[in-house]
């Protein structure tokens, strides 16, 4: 159970993002996309340090953005699944969390983009195409494990407090076929003032 006077985790995870010592990468705005305000973050450190940091931003998918309470723009649900989404419990949820709650009625773009910065730029992994590579992967493997022939329970992925986690089941099917495509295309957001060594790389994950 949540508190209704329980913080929002946005506060902390935009002050995260100013803390990172490089610049965060998102996807260009447009009217087809809304960006969940809470990041996900994975952190890899060793003996010396920090060796690795990710900052992820997932997107809600508008099928029909002139009108975001079309109904076509939700997913099929079954009903046990719509219910939880609607009903309030009788103790309350905090605001930030009912707006959380109701994103799962649209098309999400999980993790869509990924801005990842090493220590070492020459280490394994390090490079764009690698970066790419495994950011595909980490997608494929999380959203996509029914396809794959996977097991429908991963292991769940490092994210933020409050940020979207992994699903269990495959992702329901739309009422409707996309019209167009989000431009993967980035720009820079809430870059840090702190300065840094090392690499950084950034991978939009194709859909």
């Amino acid at each position: 159970m949540v508190p209704t006077d329980a913080p929002d985790p946005s506060i902390e995870s935009d002050a995260r993002l100013q803390s990172l010592p490089f610049p965060v990468f998102e996807l260009k705005p447009q009217r087809a996309l809304t960006r969940l305000p809470v990041a996900g973050f994975m952190e890899i450190s060793g003996a010396a340090g920090r060796d690795e940091v990710s900052a992820s931003f997932s997107y809600t998918l508008w099928r029909h953005p002139d009108d975001h309470a079309d109904p076509r723009n939700e997913i099929e649900l079954d009903e046990p699944t719509r219910r939880s989404l609607t009903e309030e419990p009788p103790w309350g949820r905090p605001a930030w969390l009912i707006a959380q709650v109701q994103a799962f009625r649209y098309p999400m773009l999980w993790e869509a983009v990924r801005t990842t910065w090493h220590a070492s730029p020459g280490r394994e992994g390090a490079s764009l195409a690698e970066q790419l590579a495994a950011h595909t992967d980490h997608i494929l493997r999380n959203r996509f494990r029914g396809e794959l022939g996977l097991s429908t329970d991963p292991v769940p992925t490092p994210t933020g407090p409050g940020s979207p986690p992994p699903p269990r089941h495959r992702t329901p099917r739309s009422r409707s076929t996309a019209r167009s495509v989000p431009r993967c295309a980035s720009t820079p957001t809430r870059s840090s003032t702190a300065s840094a060594s090392g690499s950084t790389s950034t991978s939009c994950a194709p859909r």
